[in-house]
């Protein structure tokens, strides 16, 4: 296991300890050979459904063992796909590639589709990146802070040295008001 991953599971547990708790699981965003966190909730026998937006990647998550389904989907239409309401819903590393203008909604669309907690994750700030292997989507467009998260009810924890330097990670999570 990385470093930089070791260090953000251990983040995770330390501000939501119950995270394992539960039973069903949203994962949005995740490519088969990326998916930080994925594994915890495979190994707590989760029911776990993913959505992935970018279509070359959907086949490789079809065929991992303890993913239930896989949707194809972007998630700044999350309500529309008319999906089940999650114990957990994760977008790891995912609100950075979006525009700023959209993160509100689409974070309110995640806690009223939680019925636990909505976690997100990403780049402390500044994480300039470019799209991956023809992946449009994996650009980074916007930068995160607490501030964001904050002002929106959200808590946030942040570890990295500075931020706005690579391996930094903003965590921010709500409790279900369900």
């Amino acid at each position: 296991m990385s470093r930089d991953r070791e260090n953000r599971e251990k983040q995770l547990f330390r501000c939501i300890p119950d995270i394992l708790d539960y039973k069903t699981l949203l994962y949005i965003g995740a490519r088969r050979r990326l998916a930080q966190m994925l594994g915890l909730f495979i190994k707590a026998s989760y029911t776990i459904d993913i959505l992935e937006i970018w279509r070359p990647n959907l086949q490789a998550l079809k065929e991992m063992d303890g993913i239930r389904k896989v949707i194809e989907g972007d998630v700044r239409n999350i309500l529309g796909m008319k999906l089940p309401s999650y114990d957990i819903v994760m977008w790891w590393h995912g609100p950075e590639h979006i525009q700023w203008r959209e993160l509100y909604s689409v974070l309110k669309n995640l806690h009223m589709l939680s019925k636990k907690y909505a976690i997100i994750a990403g780049p402390w700030g500044f994480s300039p990146q470019g799209a991956k292997k023809g992946n449009i989507y994996e650009r980074h467009i916007t930068s995160l802070y607490p501030d964001t998260f904050k002002a929106l009810g959200w808590e946030v924890d942040t570890i990295g040295k500075f931020k706005d330097r690579q391996f930094s990670n903003i965590l921010a999570w709500r409790k279900s008001d369900v």
